[in-house]
């Protein structure tokens, strides 16, 4: 079974701006269940212009401290129609383990390694 990346894909997206801190953003992904959080300049402004994850986030005991100073800002994103066999070449080959996910050229959700590993584990799947 052929599987694209926006049958994979996290949708909606949850994002936060630059100038969030580091308390909040841990916060959301607790909540949120998740493990990165694309940065957007501002709630007028939601282009993506980095990424922070739950590695990114370790070791950072100031947690007033921006997401700004923190995240990365080389971020990988696919297109939603794109075979998920074709992102998952691009993760391997960025070593990154999250790629946004566009529409036109709209982000519209995230894919990560951890769906990967969700679609292998699905019993569906293994039966194939």
């Amino acid at each position: 079974m052929d599987f694209k990346v926006k049958d994979l894909m996290m949708s909606p997206l949850v994002t936060t701006t630059k100038n969030s801190t580091i308390d909040y953003a841990r916060e959301l992904m607790e909540r949120k269940s998740i493990q990165a959080i694309p940065i957007v300049e501002s709630k007028d402004n939601l282009e993506v212009i980095g990424i922070i994850t739950s590695s990114d986030l370790r070791g950072i005991s100031d947690g007033s401290a921006l997401v700004e100073d923190y995240m990365t800002t080389d971020t990988y994103w696919v297109r939603a129609e794109v075979d998920a066999e074709i992102a998952a070449r691009i993760m391997l080959e960025e070593n990154v383990h999250h790629l946004l996910v566009k529409t036109d050229d709209q982000v519209v959700g995230m894919l990560s390694s951890l769906d990967f590993v969700r679609l292998v584990s699905e019993k569906d799947f293994l039966m194939v």
